[in-house]
C-alpha cells in the first residue's frame, strides 16, 4: 500500500543524489568562485529526460548555500517570453519588477539588485531566446546554467559571441542509470512510500524497464 506516493513522482527531488558523485563534483567546481566572492561559472547542463539534472543544481547549490551567501534562482523557461523570464529572475532574488515595467528598466532593476555571486538556472531552456542570455551575462554577478537536453542544437542557435564564449566548453552530461543504479535509487524511495516493502529482484525488474531514467521508473 502507497503510504507517501510524493516520493514516486517525477519532481520529488531525493535528499541524497545516488550515482551522481562525479556530476556533482564537476558542478561544485564551477560554482567555487562564488566561496571566494566571485561571479559562478556558467554550465551547460544536458542530458535526457529523468536523469535528474533539476535535481542535480537543486543539491549542489544548497551545499553551496551552507558555504557562503550566494544566491539563486529556478526558472522554468518554456514558453515563456524574455521579458517574463527575465521579470521572474529578478522576482526570485528579491526584487519587485512589476508587471507592467519596460524590460530595459527592468534589467536595470536586475543589475541593481544582484551585488553577490548568483545562480541563475534556465530549465527546460532547448528554445530559449538568446537575448535571454545576453540579458542575464550583462549582470556581472551572475553565472547562469541553462539545462538542456540536445547541447548542440542549443549551441548552434547561440549567435552573440560573448555568449558562445560564455557556454563554449561549460557542459556537463548526465548519462542514463545502468538498471542495477537505478535498483539503488528506488530502494529509499520505496522505503519512505510503501508499507511492507518491495523485493530487490522487482525493483530490478522495473529499472530494467525504465530505459535508464528515474523519471521512468517511478511512474
Amino acid at each position: 500500500m502507497i503510504s507517501n506516493p510524493h516520493v514516486f513522482e517525477g519532481e520529488y527531488v531525493p535528499d541524497r543524489l545516488l550515482h551522481r558523485d562525479a556530476e556533482q563534483n564537476a558542478l561544485a567546481r564551477a560554482f567555487e568562485p562564488a566561496l571566494r566572492g566571485e561571479r559562478p561559472d556558467d554550465v551547460l547542463l544536458y542530458g535526457p529526460h529523468g536523469v535528474g539534472k533539476t535535481a542535480l543544481v537543486r543539491h549542489t547549490v544548497s551545499d553551496l548555500q551552507d558555504e557562503t551567501d550566494a544566491n539563486w534562482a529556478h526558472i522554468r523557461t518554456m514558453g515563456e517570453t524574455v521579458a517574463e523570464i527575465v521579470r521572474e529572475a529578478l522576482r526570485q532574488l528579491g526584487g519587485d519588477p512589476g508587471d507592467r515595467e519596460p524590460l530595459e528598466d527592468v534589467c536595470l532593476a536586475l543589475r541593481e539588485r544582484v551585488t553577490d555571486p548568483t545562480v541563475v538556472v534556465l530549465d527546460e531552456a532547448d528554445d530559449l531566446n538568446e537575448d535571454v542570455l545576453r540579458r542575464l551575462t550583462d549582470v556581472s554577478w551572475v553565472g547562469v546554467v541553462p539545462i538542456v537536453h540536445d547541447p548542440e542544437h542549443f549551441r548552434q542557435d547561440l549567435d552573440d559571441h560573448r555568449v558562445q564564449h560564455r557556454l563554449t566548453g561549460a557542459g556537463l552530461q548526465l548519462s542514463t542509470y545502468a538498471p542495477a543504479e537505478l535498483a539503488d535509487i528506488l530502494e529509499p524511495r520505496v522505503r519512505k512510500g510503501l508499507r511492507g516493502g518491495v523485493d530487490r529482484s522487482y525493483l530490478e525488474r522495473i529499472a530494467d524497464r525504465s530505459s535508464g531514467t528515474a523519471r521512468n521508473s517511478c511512474w
